[in-house]
């Protein structure tokens, strides 16, 4: 048995399709979505969502829906959900999902990955390993900036046109709380020759312009004028920013070779020091938060409106036997 206050939360959104995650401060013991602009319709549509929800207990990803019945027969019925329902988070620590294998990674720019099945939507966040010929990825985190099929996705922040071999395996899990504490250290791609330079990160940086950050960019990196340098950045993208400094006569930034990163040599990277030109010491704002994720089963369709209720009782029994 658990105790703790009372808690009930009441909202409203226009869903785009894509899943939602949202801040409650708790994790909720029962959630419900009703889809208000399929329940209005003067005709209602077969199968069409009217109601989901979600109880804790059952398991992560699945939901129950109510749904139109028949054209025919306008009983509503039940349905039972088995993927892309809801899921509770708890941002007080990274979540990596189950693991998914592919089968294949371009040596492209930028990079497509191969993967039967695997679930993932745009904006995801992956982690990559056991990524045969391409080790130089191993242990890298991307987001997923387009997703051409079922069986495929791209990753943005990757430019492996120069890589010497495409990858023919890889093993991704996805990071359900990408992000605790803001601004981050995070992993460099690319730095271009150019003026100003400017720096891809694998995933979205999440830096602003005026923000202080020390590049880390070793030898096996080829761009050594820039280890250890202190600059500005200037926000371009979710994945670029320049750092005010002609790069066009230092060494041309590259990846390892996969047998370089083998031997375990460090990589580039990015930290964050400072913001308004003021510099700090570590990432000090903190962006963890608990609630639920409301999947692409259950979200409602491009410009569905849709009201949401979250209750989190002031006791919870947990009854009979325990695993």
């Amino acid at each position: 048995m658990s105790t703790a206050e009372e808690q009930e939360v009441y909202g409203n959104f226009i869903s785009d399709g894509n899943p939602l995650l949202v801040d409650l401060g708790f994790i909720p013991h029962e959630f419900y979505v009703w889809n208000e602009t399929n329940s209005e319709k003067a005709t209602l549509i077969a199968d069409a969502q009217l109601q989901s929800w979600f109880l804790l207990g059952q398991e992560e990803g699945t939901a129950y829906n109510v749904i139109v019945g028949a054209t025919t027969d306008l009983d509503n019925k039940t349905s039972f959900v088995d993927a892309n329902g809801f899921r509770t988070f708890d941002g007080i620590e990274e979540q990596l999902e189950a693991a998914i294998v592919g089968t294949a990674i371009t040596a492209a720019s930028p990079a497509v990955v191969t993967m039967t099945a695997h679930g993932y939507s745009i904006g995801d966040v992956v982690r990559l390993h056991t990524t045969t010929a391409m080790l130089q990825v191993a242990g890298f985190d991307f987001v997923i900036t387009a997703v051409p099929g079922a069986n495929s996705f791209t990753l943005g922040g990757l430019p492996a046109a120069a890589f010497s071999a495409a990858a023919t395996a890889v093993t991704a899990r996805r990071i359900r709380v990408p992000q605790a504490y803001d601004p981050r250290r995070k992993n460099i791609t690319l730095i271009t020759g150019a003026n100003p330079g400017v720096v891809t990160t694998g995933t979205n940086h999440r830096y602003s312009t005026d923000d202080r950050v020390r590049l880390r960019v070793p030898a096996i990196n080829g761009m050594v004028e820039l280890d250890e340098e202190l600059v500005t950045v200037t926000r371009l993208s979710a994945t670029t920013f320049s750092i005010g400094i002609d790069t066009t006569p230092f060494t041309t930034f590259v990846f390892p070779t996969s047998a370089e990163a083998a031997a375990g040599e460090r990589r580039a990277d990015v930290v964050p020091v400072g913001e308004n030109g003021q510099d700090l010491t570590d990432a000090i704002k903190n962006e963890s938060f608990q609630g639920i994720e409301i999947g692409s089963a259950v979200v409602g369709a491009d410009d569905d409106v849709m009201r949401f209720r979250a209750v989190r009782a002031a006791q919870f029994l947990q009854l009979g036997k325990q695993s």
